[in-house]
C-alpha cells in the first residue's frame, strides 16, 4: 500500500515558478548550476539519511513500510500544523477543532482515508 503523499507540488515545486528554472534561470550554487554539480551535491543530500530528511517525506517513507498506521500519519499531520508557541489547551482545542474538520469535510475525509485512517476524527484523543 502506497500513503498516497506525492512530492511537492504547485508554483513553488519542482518545475514551478520557485523550481530550478525559476524566472531568471537556473539558480547558482557556488559556481555551479542546479543541472551540473549543483544537483549531484543534492543528491548526495538526498541519500545521506533519513535524518535530514523533509518530515513530510519521512512521514510517506514510514507510512508506505508499514511502520506507521494511517491513524499515525495524520495525527502527525496535524501535529505538525498545530503553531509550537501555543499554550497545552490551546493546542488541544485546535487538534480537536482539525480533526472534526477532517471528519466532516468530504474532500479532507477522502484526503485521510487514502492515507488508510480508519474513522477520521473518530476518537477524541
Amino acid at each position: 500500500m502506497t500513503s498516497g503523499i506525492s512530492g511537492a507540488g504547485g508554483p513553488s515545486g519542482p518545475g514551478g515558478i520557485g523550481g530550478p528554472e525559476g524566472p531568471d534561470g537556473p539558480d547558482e550554487v557556488d559556481g555551479a548550476d542546479a543541472v551540473g554539480g549543483g544537483a549531484a551535491a543534492s543528491g548526495a543530500a538526498r541519500t545521506a539519511g533519513a535524518a535530514g530528511a523533509d518530515p513530510i517525506d519521512q512521514l510517506a517513507a514510514d507510512l508506505d513500510a508499514g511502520r506507521i498506521t494511517g491513524d499515525q500519519a495524520l495525527d502527525r499531520l496535524v501535529d505538525q500544523a498545530l503553531p509550537p508557541d501555543l499554550a497545552i489547551g490551546d493546542r488541544d482545542e485546535l487538534r480537536a477543532m482539525m480533526m472534526d474538520l477532517v471528519a466532516s469535510a468530504p474532500h479532507l475525509a477522502q484526503l485521510a482515508a487514502r492515507l488508510g485512517v480508519a474513522a477520521p476524527g473518530g476518537d477524541d484523543g
